[in-house]
């Protein structure tokens, strides 16, 4: 059981990813280059846009906001066509009574 009159050292510094990450990714980018780099990525991505697609929607932001970080703002839509067909039929009346239609 630890000691909890001991405080935990600094541990790892925010943002610096740890050893086997560092690794891993070091490795992954010498294999990339040793597949032909940006140039083969781009041929394989031509050919498997589907797995290409994925990858891509991977790196997109989990987490979306709205305008200038503040909430996503919403509208309800389930009038609209109501609304439009009302107006059409308001603009045509209007036309009709002058002559226009």
């Amino acid at each position: 059981m630890p000691n909890p009159n001991l405080k935990p050292g600094p541990g790892r510094p925010k943002g610096l990813p740890n050893k086997i990450t560092r690794e891993v990714k070091d490795i992954l980018v010498k294999a990339f280059d040793d597949k032909g780099g940006l140039d083969a990525f781009v041929a394989w991505a031509k050919v498997n846009e589907t797995e290409f697609y994925k990858l891509w929607a991977k790196l997109l932001p989990v987490q979306l906001t709205g305008r200038d970080g503040g909430p996503i703002q919403t509208q309800d839509v389930t009038g609209i066509r109501e609304e439009f067909v009302r107006r059409i039929d308001g603009i045509a009346g209007r036309m009709a009574r002058a002559g226009d239609l």
